[in-house]
């Protein structure tokens, strides 16, 4: 992993005094600056795979190495950061990984190998099925490989889709807010829009044809569940991951809820949400029973679930524009918004 300077560029240096060298660089990703809950990374060491202890990995071959449920790491994650070492290898290659139960790219993913030498590299692998990485081998005789993990990026730290976090969700304060109306005339508590004529009070005599209650939407923010019925949890005392299911023991409906004054619909609101920020809302949404989510659950650990709706929590502000272009006082409106039924996990 190397840091950019100027223009977004590195600078590479050859270190022979008497030779020039060919050099093939390879983009696995990149990071940002942004200070978000996403992509968070945590250091973990431990060995996942040495053949030597083992059999060799064949020319033109690849194994399947297992990363979820490996010191903590859990079901669901952005990425892992492997340390691979070839050795006793017969003739000179290199390796590729990809997730496993996707097709394999045709690009190198680590750096060329010699016969007899021993190479290491850093790779950042996503994982496939199950949490796992391939990796194969693109030589002509067979190589010993050692995988040890030096580290791995979770997925959104509040994530709709069952990703394994290690604490629990936080909902938001639920005593704060009231159902969103779906009546415009309802939502306000201000007088009754002018019809009118426009008056000397507008500058010269305009008139606003668009008149109304206001909506706009100023801040998307996180993503909260409203669970139904007690957590889950199951408990691993084993000497291995375990994988286990909880489904669905509660069922209900959850509508949009929010803060201040909302001076239009609850489908205009959403209308505004889904156009300035690309999502699908909906005004309620209903978690049914029986639906079920599979996790695995690391040496020693409880998994917990929480089965529910998913809202996003977006601040925004409302008004009344009057027909002679005048406007109420602004109210500032903070929506708890559906967009899914998922669940939420997290091990502890």
């Amino acid at each position: 992993m190397i840091p950019v300077g100027a223009n977004g560029q590195i600078t590479l240096k050859n270190g022979s005094s008497t030779q020039s060298v060919d050099v093939v660089r390879d983009v696995y990703g990149y990071f940002t600056q942004a200070s978000s809950g996403d992509g968070v990374f945590t250091a973990a060491q431990g060995r996942l795979l040495d053949t030597r202890t083992a059999t060799a990995i064949p020319a033109d071959s690849s194994v399947s190495v297992m990363v979820a449920g490996n010191d903590g790491i859990p079901a669901s994650f952005g990425a892992a950061v492997l340390n691979l070492t070839t050795t006793g290898q017969q003739n000179s290659g290199y390796l590729r990984v990809w997730p496993t139960g996707q097709p394999m790219p045709s690009t190198t993913s680590v750096g060329n190998f010699q016969a007899n030498t021993s190479t290491a590299d850093l790779v950042i692998a996503q994982p496939g099925d199950q949490g796992a990485v391939s990796i194969y081998n693109a030589s002509g005789g067979t190589i010993q490989l050692i995988v040890d993990l030096q580290g791995w990026f979770s997925l959104d730290g509040n994530d709709d889709s069952g990703a394994l976090t290690t604490q629990p969700p936080v909902d938001p304060p639920e005593t704060d807010l009231t159902d969103a109306p779906t009546d415009p005339a309802a939502a306000s508590s201000e007088p009754a829009l002018p019809t009118d004529a426009p008056t000397g009070i507008a500058p010269a005599g305009v008139y606003c044809d668009t008149a109304g209650g206001v909506y706009k939407p100023t801040s998307l923010g996180g993503k909260y569940i409203h669970a139904f019925g007690p957590y889950q949890s199951n408990y691993n005392g084993t000497t291995h991951s375990e994988t286990t299911t909880f489904t669905a023991e509660a069922s209900g409906t959850v509508g949009v809820s929010l803060s201040g004054s909302l001076k239009v619909s609850a489908n205009e609101l959403i209308a505004r949400q889904e156009a300035t920020y690309g999502i699908n809302f909906s005004v309620s949404l209903t978690a049914k029973l029986g639906n079920s989510i599979t996790a695995i659950i690391p040496v020693h650990k409880t998994v917990n679930a929480k089965y529910g709706v998913w809202r996003r929590r977006i601040t925004g502000t409302s008004y009344i524009l009057y027909s002679n272009c005048t406007r109420s006082a602004s109210s500032t409106i903070i929506s708890y918004t559906p967009y899914t039924v998922g669940w939420y996990t997290w091990q502890t």
